[in-house]
């Protein structure tokens, strides 16, 4: 929370400012609250204390500001100031991503990532800062995103903007990449995510490549220049094309993703839809959940609700949480297979403490106001 106007809540104090913050939370505010809390955690400002960001924290998620409650979460998962409580942890992230708060479900989702049914990501964060103390750019990426999604710490913008650029200037391309994707968040990209994107490109970053290429084609932050935008897709698609001869799956959906949309080649939803079949048959389920709506909605390949629901129930057995919800949905309503209310319930349990928003979202539906 940088301050201005909360995405979570009404008006929040300016980050940082520790008078404003405080008064404004005595006055009720809940926003506020929970910024005094991150300033309070993080040592901002004001002296580091995790129990009192807690004490703020919980105030906050008591007046229904969401954000409040995944930060309290967080403390919750990690035993710093306050009692070490996991299923309270996990029950407070999954209503906050039930409301659309993005580090709500960021949290469920590293956990899920990781492997692990522990949300406590303090360890992670730990061995991130300690190699970023090292100047490993990798780790200052990864610290960085941590900051700009709220895992396992609150969401500081500045913060991971710092981090992100330290590691790009270290040399890694995704961290440029990530710069980019910061930068151009809005209705108007700002022209230093061209930059960014551009570094990332040169650094051999594949996605960076394509996007890049789609905002030259389109004129978005930059003037357009569509020879330039022709050439860095034919980067993109050549990498991806190579990676997938070589048996990586995950660059043979963004191969598909490339023809599905037409970025630098004609629009083939048939040469797309072998190629996230080729992705599903290897590693990663998103592949197969590309496909799978493929064939529920008849895009580049015949309409098959049962052949749908079979890759969405391989896709979310495999981990991939999406599908779980999807299929939910599918069997709530007898699509492609036979209707079962009870299990879709489940699926959207597992999707939710995944990270899924459509999941948590489904959960909240569900779940008797307090």
């Amino acid at each position: 929370m940088q301050g201005g106007r909360s995405p979570h809540g009404s008006q929040a104090c300016e980050w940082g400012n520790a008078a404003q913050c405080e008064a404004q939370c005595r006055d009720g505010q809940a926003p506020s609250c929970n910024s005094m809390g991150e300033m309070t955690e993080e040592g901002a400002g004001v002296g580091q204390d995790a129990a009192k960001a807690a004490a703020l924290y919980a105030r906050a998620c008591r007046d229904k500001n969401w954000l409040g409650c995944a930060n309290l979460a967080r403390l919750y998962a990690s035993g710093n100031g306050a009692p070490k409580d996991e299923p309270r942890a996990v029950s407070l992230l999954m209503s906050a991503c039930g409301q659309s708060i993005a580090p709500a479900c960021a949290n469920l989702a590293a956990a899920h990532t990781a492997g692990t049914p522990s949300v406590d990501m303090s360890g992670q964060v730990a061995q991130a800062r300690a190699g970023c103390a090292q100047r490993n750019p990798a780790s200052c990426r990864r610290l960085g995103s941590m900051y700009a999604d709220g895992v396992g710490v609150p969401v500081i913008e500045r913060r991971a903007l710092i981090l992100l650029n330290q590691a790009c200037d270290g040399g890694d391309a995704e961290a440029c990449g990530l710069l980019g994707g910061m930068l151009g968040k809005g209705e108007r990209i700002q022209p230093m995510a061209i930059t960014f994107y551009d570094r990332a490109c040169v650094g051999g970053h594949a996605l960076s490549c394509g996007t890049l290429a789609n905002l030259l084609d389109l004129g978005q932050g930059t003037a357009a220049d569509k020879p330039r935008a022709h050439t860095l897709y034919g980067k993109a698609r050549s990498t991806y094309e190579a990676g997938c001869e070589k048996g990586d799956f995950t660059a043979c959906m963004r191969l598909g993703f490339i023809h599905d949309f037409g970025w630098g080649v004609q629009v083939d939803a048939r040469r797309a839809a072998a190629l996230f079949q080729r992705s599903c048959e290897g590693s990663p389920a998103a592949g197969c959940t590309v496909l799978a709506r493929k064939y529920r909605r008849g895009w580049g390949v015949d309409k098959d609700a049962a052949r749908a629901s079979a890759l969405l129930n391989h896709a979310c057995l495999k981990g991939h949480p999406s599908a779980c919800s999807e299929l939910g949905q599918m069997l709530e309503r007898g699509e492609g297979a036979t209707k079962d209310p009870a299990l879709a319930v489940q699926l959207y349990e597992r999707a939710c403490r995944a990270g899924d928003q459509t999941g948590c979202i489904e959960v909240a539906r569900r779940t008797p106001a307090p």
